[in-house]
């Protein structure tokens, strides 16, 4: 259909466009087929919409026909026949018609009502899965970004693991190396104690061989002189002490008796057989083994009890006061300390010392020695 209203004429089928408001109505006949229609002369412009008025006729194309609809379906066909022949349904249909059109429009109104209900709750679905959407991707962004946030945590405490364990190794490190320097460094030093230790054990070996060997080997006289007997083998040296005079002495094979001057040259003579005199710038020495035994003058040799072997130059010192002192006493010579000490019997004297710058004449049961110049000592054989 155009936008006009028209009327068809059935009966030709051609299409004929005429006003409606110009006096157009459609009928139908008992079957409720469209019949032939009578029209009027179309009337356009201001005139139509007057007719509208006057006629109380709907002025659109669609109100037109839905009214014809209803007409159709609800008057029976003697009165659309009456209806037809004489222009007009009566005052009653057109109340039927009024009522008819409010009860669709009501019908009509509430469908509209409920379509935008449902049209309203569609939308508010939409908008809560959009929310729920939105609420979801929001969670999974935030799950997202604590993992990262866990696993940057976890790479961290990883990194601070490695560091300690690191740091753990290199102090374990530096102290093993410091435990293998602490045991270097006391392996040295007990290495050097122990080469000290036994080069003072070998020296106080040594000094107590040369001790044992001056004891045995020689016999000390002291303030006297040697002198050598025509024939008789010499040989002198200038040494610190007459231990140092005697020891040469022992290893020289033709060393039979020495004397040592201790009062200026400090020389070692050493001889194979000599005479004596008394001489306090000197002590001499004779080897035990030598065979040698009347060789001091007679003054000499009353003096000399012969029961002690005299070392010069030695300091005897009592281990304690209890425990081997005996008693002081003064004397003139180391003859004469050496004839007290023989003298003394309760207890036995077994060592003498004698003081040269004090003459004071110590006697001891036992006693330790010790190198001293100003002293001679003597030991019971």
């Amino acid at each position: 259909m155009q936008d006009r209203d028209c009327c068809t004429e059935q009966r030709t089928g051609q299409r004929v466009e005429h006003d409606v408001l110009a006096g157009c109505e459609r009928g139908v006949d008992d079957a409720g087929a469209p019949e032939r229609v009578e029209c009027t002369q179309p009337v356009r412009g201001t005139d139509r919409a007057q007719l509208a008025r006057q006629s109380g006729r709907c002025e659109h194309r669609e109100c037109d026909m839905q009214r014809r609809a209803r007409v159709a379906r609800h008057v029976d066909p003697a009165q659309h026949r009456h209806a037809r022949v004489g222009g007009s349904f009566g005052g009653g249909l057109g109340g039927e018609r009024r009522h008819l059109g409010r009860k669709e429009q009501e019908q009509r109104q509430a469908k509209a009502a409920d379509g935008e209900a449902k049209l309203k709750a569609m939308e508010a679905e939409q908008q809560r899965l959009r929310n729920e959407v939105q609420r979801q991707t929001k969670a999974a962004a935030d799950a997202e970004a604590q993992r990262k946030a866990a696993e940057a945590a976890q790479q961290r405490l990883k990194e601070e693991i490695q560091r300690q364990a690191k740091a753990a190794a290199d102090a374990e490190q530096q102290r093993k190396a410091a435990e293998a320097e602490q045991q270097r460094l006391a392996a040295v030093k007990a290495e050097e104690e122990r080469k000290a230790k036994a080069e003072a054990e070998a020296a106080a070996q040594r000094k107590s061989e040369e001790a044992g060997q001056q004891m045995v080997a020689f016999t000390i006289t002291n303030n006297l002189e040697a002198m050598k007997i025509p024939g008789a083998d010499e040989s002198w040296k200038q040494v610190p002490s007459i231990g140092e005079c005697e020891a040469t002495c022992m290893k020289s094979p033709i060393c039979k008796i020495f004397t040592y001057n201790k009062g200026g040259s400090r020389l070692c003579y050493m001889y194979s057989n000599a005479t004596f005199q008394p001489n306090e710038k000197f002590d001499s020495g004779i080897r035990s083994d030598s065979g040698i035994t009347s060789v001091l003058p007679a003054s000499l040799a009353t003096q000399s009890t012969g029961l002690f072997t005299i070392r010069s130059n030695t300091e005897a010192i009592a281990t304690s006061i209890r425990n081997g002192y005996i008693s002081t006493a003064r004397a003139r010579s180391i003859p004469e300390c050496e004839q007290k000490c023989a003298q003394s019997q309760s207890p036995a004297c077994k060592i003498f010392t004698y003081d040269r710058s004090s003459g004071m004449c110590y006697i001891y049961s036992d006693a330790d020695f010790r190198p001293n110049e100003k002293f001679d000592s003597g030991v019971r054989k």
